[in-house]
């Protein structure tokens, strides 16, 4: 029983592992998405701006 016992646990603290891990690249994924997420966020307001800056620029000449 008490090599059951330590399998037992082995096989948990390895559940445990795999579950950290998957927790830790879950976390991962959503910070990539988040800064994906703000980089074209910033790439539509550069992308307004220029828009908006270039129509000015035209009527003006």
């Amino acid at each position: 029983t008490v090599t059951q016992r330590r399998r037992q646990m082995v096989a948990m603290s390895k559940e445990l592992k795999e579950k950290r891990e998957l927790e830790a690249q879950k976390i991962h994924n959503e910070q990539k998405r988040e800064l994906a997420i703000q980089r074209a966020e910033q790439a539509y307001q550069d992308a307004l701006l220029n828009l908006q800056f270039g129509f000015r620029i035209k009527s003006l000449g």
